[in-house]
């Protein structure tokens, strides 16, 4: 992961989210490609008090909560997380605008 991506995620989360607010967060294209979990993941950033983080990509690996066979079409709830976030997978997902309609389709209304 770019450290610019990782310092962009910190400043949203810090800007607009209350840390004490209870949040399920959803990470697409969660894989950590660096190494152990950690060094390259938006997880850390999710580490509070009520926070649950599930990590989503189509690879299992570190990092990694639930493995999906393609990019359009998951096998979870609808409108079941309060926070959907991706920091670098749009671009390697054809096509894009079908997994920006599943993101769409997990986030809870408000």
């Amino acid at each position: 992961m770019h450290a610019e991506a990782l310092d962009e995620m910190r400043r949203l989360i810090e800007t607009y989210l209350d840390p004490d607010r209870p949040l399920k967060v959803l990470d697409i294209g969660s894989l950590d490609v660096g190494g152990a979990c950690g060094d390259g993941s938006f997880r850390p950033l999710s580490a509070r008090a009520g926070w649950h983080y599930t990590g989503l990509d189509m690879l299992a690996g570190p990092n990694v909560d639930r493995v999906v066979h393609h990019g359009w079409r998951w096998p979870l709830r609808s409108r079941r997380f309060d926070l959907v976030i991706s920091g670098q997978a749009l671009e390697h997902a054809p096509p894009f605008w079908e997994t920006w309609r599943e993101m769409v389709r997990m986030v809870r209304p408000g």
